[in-house]
């Protein structure tokens, strides 16, 4: 904007509003806004938590998505939501119903086509609700 200001055309452009002095002054506000929005920017990036702890939030984001899925997968096709296999990855064609279900959601819900570590996402919720004594 700064550089505009000696542009003949920028500036007979503004002197031909009704009110230049009002445009004016909306355009200094909007310099102090990208100086406001500059500094969240710092202070986020600079605030930002290590890779590890977004991958384990992200993780147990899946493993609370599948514990909700579960029973309403169990009331809706009257299967139980259990995976196949151990906790070594299983390919698409050699999973059951439960697990192509869960898999679709986590594409809807969180964009991933292929859900890393979903056998122990799946096993992970299936584990009983812990008891307080």
């Amino acid at each position: 904007m700064n550089e505009l200001e000696l542009e003949l055309d920028y500036v007979t452009a503004i002197l031909s509003l009704p009110s230049h002095y009002a445009f004016r002054a909306r355009e200094k506000g909007l310099a102090e806004l990208v100086a406001d929005l500059n500094s969240v920017a710092e202070w986020l990036e600079a605030h930002k938590p290590p890779a590890k702890w977004t991958a384990t939030s992200r993780r147990q984001q899946r493993v609370r998505l599948a514990v909700l899925l579960k029973p309403l997968f169990e009331e809706q096709f009257g299967e139980q939501a259990r995976p196949v296999g151990g906790s070594a990855a299983v390919a698409d064609a050699d999973s059951n119903d439960w697990m192509r279900f869960f898999q679709m959601a986590a594409s809807v819900f969180f964009g991933e086509n292929a859900t890393p570590d979903r056998q122990a996402v799946l096993w992970e919720a299936n584990w009983p609700p812990l008891q307080m004594p």
